[in-house]
């Protein structure tokens, strides 16, 4: 995941435990799921998968 927005691994782990202590993601079984909301990381190439490819 952190490759493919452009992160490092810290960085990406730390915004995904924020992001889970703020209500907006869970942990599902193959991933995470978006609990409120949309937010876009603009800087991200957008590919044929769409936003969730951000992800």
């Amino acid at each position: 995941m952190a490759k493919a927005i452009g992160l490092s691994r810290n960085t990406t782990t730390a915004l995904i435990k924020e992001c889970q202590q703020l209500g907006l993601i869970k942990a599902i079984e193959k991933g995470y799921e978006l609990t409120a909301g949309c937010f876009i990381n603009s800087a991200v190439r957008k590919t044929d998968a769409g936003i969730y490819k951000e992800l």
